[in-house]
């Protein structure tokens, strides 16, 4: 028994030849598209972390100025007549403490006996008792709790990072430099310092300065995560955890970093990385150790205190759309392939049996021509009935030939008609064609604009920031004119409801610029997402433009093949007309063949030879379909 080869049959070979190249083309463009759309999306993205790990880190540096600039204020007011007058000091520092209420307290703390009043104070000098230790050493602490203003002593001073790390500079040196302490956690509560040295006759005589809550800049954290869609991790100088922001397979995760140091986190394999942070930021690619799936970064340093910010989200989120745009290309393909393979397998097999079967019939035609002229040259007398019957032949090709022609003009008008239609659809596809190039230049121009918004708030990011300093500067001016009006006394109380007022202007000023900061940060983000989108969709839209275009030219090479089809059509029917007429003179001729018996002995000793050479040619014919298995 045979075994059966699916390659040696037509349909097989055309599908081995024709749909399997075009499966491997298709397969390598996919491919390619798949992993340039990636390594694009992973460029933006990178590019998009940079962007937003150094607006926060811009923005937590104008904040830690901010509070620096207020301690140095403070400072200052020592430097320049407050120090030593204790009462007027501590309500100094209340003031402080009530026109700044972002802060959680305002301090001032003097070396033993800097000002040679420690013993007097003990005695009952003029000067608040909360305000000095047992020693008599001046450490006023101001604090705001449930609303009320309350004094406190700060014993045990000495050994804070903020005080050892201010006059530790100092020495080092020579020279007044704000310092932002490593925070600490209290009641829950993570609190830095900001500080700045008391320098008199180039000497170190104290430190100036105010505790900050830094619960804002875990709520800032969490709206840069709602804004990108990407964890946000600050680590402070002494690289531990300030604030994290909670993923929603961990939410605990983040409660649990908070000032754990990073060296004793899960995120200890990711230190070295994370520590190499530059300041106009950077980004990779890693395994996060906490989720188990890779990830990219980007981190960058905070240029006042210190401090370093981390940028993190996972790499399937990055690459949700291109993986999305891959399975639609795939199924797409696919579906083509099908359709391909559909129709020439249906074309191969329908070929292949009308092969076969006009083989047989011509084979058995043959065969009986063959027969009919052995017959013949046999007897002559039988020719006359062969003759019949050869007329009665002719007779049934002339009628199949008029049915034929019918079927022909039939099959004209049809084409003259597709080809109407198809002139029809292309009319469609080059208005669709124009539209397309219409969206293209309109996507272009939002493009643009989206641009100019960003850069634009780009400027005005840098106007805040002048009207923030601006704003501090005024504060600290009011702060002095309201101590030269107390010292002025009775003759200075209107110049101090003013100055007054000029504080709590600022400060709104400060507050309102901070909000307006937050919004173009907000918005910021937002244009670069909306440009990466505009982007893609432009992509898309020249992609349709291309395809728009290709599928006209095709149409325009079927309508043309339609027309030649039509003339061709034309033509066979005109033959068909022909062989009709002809078959009839054939039938007339028939007739008058009936009365010569030497001529039609001639005759058929010349058809039997022929009816051998097409014997032989169909069997020829037959042993080549042999060859294709249905």
């Amino acid at each position: 028994m045979m075994k059966f080869n699916f390659l040696s049959t037509l349909s097989g070979r055309l599908l081995a030849f024709g749909v399997f190249p075009t499966v491997l083309a298709i397969g390598a463009i996919v491919a390619e598209s798949t992993i340039e759309n990636r390594r694009h999306m992973l460029s933006m993205e990178k590019q998009l972390l940079t962007s937003s790990v150094r607006g926060v880190s811009r923005e937590l540096s104008v904040r830690n100025e901010r509070w620096n600039n207020v301690s140095s204020m403070m400072a200052l007011a020592q430097v320049h007549g407050m120090f030593g007058q204790r009462k007027i000091t501590s309500d100094y520092v209340r003031d402080v403490n009530v026109i700044f209420p972002l802060i959680m307290g305002a301090y001032i703390d003097y070396e033993p006996d800097a000002d040679g009043r420690d013993a007097s104070t003990l005695k009952g000098e003029d000067c608040p008792r909360e305000a000095i230790d047992a020693s008599g050493r001046f450490v006023p602490y101001w604090k705001t709790v449930d609303g009320v203003d309350v004094l406190r002593q700060r014993t045990g001073m000495d050994k804070t990072d903020s005080y050892q790390k201010s006059k530790r500079e100092f020495e080092n040196s020579g020279n007044s430099i704000a310092v932002v302490a490593e925070p600490v956690l209290r009641d829950g509560i993570t609190i830095v310092t900001h500080s700045f040295p008391i320098i008199l006759r180039g000497k170190f005589v104290g430190t100036a300065g105010v505790d900050r809550d830094l619960r804002a800049i875990s709520e800032a954290a969490e709206n840069i995560k709602k804004n990108v869609g990407a964890d946000v991790f600050i680590l402070s100088a002494g690289n531990r955890f300030l604030s994290a922001t909670s993923d929603s397979r961990n939410a605990a995760a983040a409660d649990q970093l908070l000032m754990k140091e990073l060296g004793m986190s899960p995120y200890a394999s990711q230190a070295a990385s994370w520590l190499s942070a530059r300041p106009e930021g950077d980004s990779f690619e890693a395994v996060d150790p906490v989720l188990g799936e890779p990830c990219v970064y980007a981190t960058c340093t905070v240029a006042t205190g210190g401090w370093t910010v981390v940028i993190r989200r996972t790499r399937a989120d990055v690459l949700q759309t291109a993986n999305a745009a891959m399975m639609r290309n795939i199924m797409i393909g696919g579906v083509g392939l099908l359709v391909v393979g559909g129709l020439l397998f249906a074309v191969s097999r329908s070929v292949s049996q009308r092969v076969r079967r006009a083989g047989i019939g011509l084979y058995s035609t043959a065969t009986e021509i063959s027969a009919t002229s052995k017959q013949q040259e046999a007897s002559a007398s039988t020719f006359g009935a062969a003759s019949s019957q050869i007329a009665a032949a002719v007779k049934e090709i002339s009628a199949t030939s008029k049915d034929l022609v019918r079927t022909m003009e039939s099959v004209s008008q049809n084409a003259v008609e597709t080809a109407a239609l198809a002139g029809v659809g292309r009319t469609g596809l080059q208005g669709m064609e124009s539209v397309m190039h219409d969206l293209d230049r309109a996507t272009t121009s939002i493009a643009d604009k989206l641009g100019a918004i960003n850069e634009r708030s780009q400027k005005i990011t840098t106007v805040i920031t002048t009207i923030t300093k601006v704003a501090d500067q005024t504060n600290i001016l009011s702060i002095n004119a309201a101590i030269e009006a107390e010292k002025a006394g009775e003759f200075g109380s209107g110049f101090l409801v003013i100055a007054r007022e000029i504080r709590r202007l600022a400060d709104q000023t400060a507050s309102a610029t901070l909000d307006i900061e937050q919004m173009v940060q907000q918005m910021q983000a937002a244009v670069s997402s909306g440009v990466m989108e505009m982007d893609r969709f432009s992509d898309q839209v020249r992609r349709g433009v291309r395809d728009v275009a290709s599928a006209g030219t095709q149409l325009t090479e079927i309508i043309d093949r339609v027309n030649q089809s039509t003339e061709t059509f034309k033509q066979v029917n005109e033959s068909m007309q022909a062989q009709s007429e002809g078959a009839s003179q054939i039938s007339d001729a028939m007739n008058s063949l009936t009365g010569n018996a030497q001529q039609t002995m001639q005759s058929v000793q010349e058809f039997g030879r022929a009816a051998g050479e097409l014997q032989s040619a169909i069997a020829m014919l037959r042993h080549a379909v042999g060859e294709f298995k249905e």
